[in-house]
């Protein structure tokens, strides 16, 4: 975030001139007292980000506290701080908006492929190209490189993006594919070499954010990815296959469930997992749930987890799922990690339309019979606004 970007959000403060370009993501490792009120800084400013987002403001300020000259050179990512201050500025993200963009670019396609046919039947005829041969050579301008980070640190190298997924081709180990956030799925024939060449799949597919992909154990030309930035904010919360290597992607299968009732929808995918003795089985780890495929990827369902009293049917918050190996009776195994949702809430996310924070706890008391009032969930144990949206009984 750059200082002109953070003095519009710290409207009304009275104390911007000393702040830097770095403070608002990054903390330092300093004295124990400088640490401390740092600490207190960035409490502050988590729950004055979280009370304007909750109340659709524009900024947070002013704050209660002084801001504190961070002078030192030890920076390290704060990415609570900047997640939040992302779902700010940039507001939630939705499933439907990468739907519509696919949709688009589908239409697009088509549209260009209509284009090239009707002009190849014209120059067939004898008649004149609309698009006549030229000598005019384009020239890369960039950008080629990017230094700074979202924290607004400096590095010495370039900036390719933020590698999510790495896979290896089943039949050759060489062959690697990697996803990145915000830059596609890429693919080497040949890892090994000092300066491997990457070549890129998804350019026809009218996203770039890849959350998680996998490769079919029986055939590396069937790719199934998952969309959407599990932190960042970028949209998603759907799959695509291709069956060709990324020359031609499928229709998006949105991720969805349902919450007391209401449909719900993924924006955000965090693993995709094939299993190697069944390629028809697909295992995925969303922001609001697990998802599972038995028909290779046409279509997902949910699948509601074991939990323990008193979250009964709530949701979960996935994020690894690693296979493990044969059972005695010959299935397939897997261990999955994730969270739980504070009963009748969004499981932890910065992406959901209704905003569901991580916390230590869920809110007292959570008793059999006696209604909950649901939460939009605050940072830590301390935080207490728990606004209420709708009561249910605990089972």
């Amino acid at each position: 975030m750059t200082a002109r970007t953070l003095k519009k959000a710290i409207y009304g403060s009275a104390v911007i001139a000393g702040l830097t370009t770095t403070w608002v993501v990054a903390h330092a490792v300093n004295s124990p007292s400088k640490q401390q009120q740092l600490q207190t800084l960035r409490d502050v400013t988590i729950a004055a980000l979280e009370d304007a987002i909750q109340h659709g403001q524009e900024g947070i300020g002013p704050l209660p506290v002084n801001y504190i000259e961070d002078d030192s050179d030890a920076l390290q990512d704060d990415a609570m701080m900047r997640s939040l201050w992302l779902r700010l500025n940039n507001g939630p993200t939705t499933q439907a908006s990468v739907m519509h963009l696919m949709q688009e670019t589908n239409l697009q396609q088509q549209r260009e492929a209509t284009y090239a046919a009707s002009a190849l039947r014209l120059e067939q005829a004898g008649g004149q190209s609309p698009t006549p041969a030229t000598t005019l050579q384009w020239s890369r301008l960039g950008p080629q490189s990017a230094l700074s980070e979202w924290n607004g640190s400096y590095y010495d190298g370039l900036d390719g993006g933020r590698v999510a997924t790495i896979r290896t081709d089943p039949a050759n180990p060489k062959t690697v594919y990697i996803g990145a956030i915000g830059g596609g799925i890429w693919r080497t024939p040949d890892i090994t070499l000092t300066s491997p060449a990457w070549t890129p799949l998804t350019n026809t597919l009218g996203t770039m954010y890849i959350g998680s992909f996998d490769i079919d154990p029986t055939n590396s030309s069937v790719i199934h990815a998952g969309l959407g930035d599990f932190w960042e904010g970028n949209p998603g919360g759907v799959m695509v296959s291709t069956t060709d290597g990324g020359q031609h992607w499928g229709a998006p299968v949105a991720l969805n469930s349902t919450l007391l009732g209401t449909p719900i929808h993924a924006v955000g995918t965090r693993t995709v997992r094939v299993d190697p003795n069944d390629h028809n089985n697909i295992l995925v780890a969303s922001d609001i749930g697990l998802f599972r495929s038995t028909d290779g990827g046409a279509t997902y369902l949910p699948i509601d987890l074991p939990n323990a009293a008193p979250y009964g049917t709530d949701l979960e918050g996935m994020f690894s799922i690693v296979y493990v190996g044969l059972s005695a009776t010959g299935q397939s195994q897997f261990l999955a990690t994730g969270n739980y949702a504070c009963p009748g809430g969004y499981p932890p996310s910065f992406n959901q339309p209704r905003l569901g924070f991580f916390v230590t706890k869920c809110p007292d008391p959570l008793v059999a019979g006696q209604p909950v009032r649901l939460v939009e969930r605050g940072v830590g144990p301390e935080s207490l606004r728990y606004p209420k949206i709708s009561d249910k009984d605990v089972a």
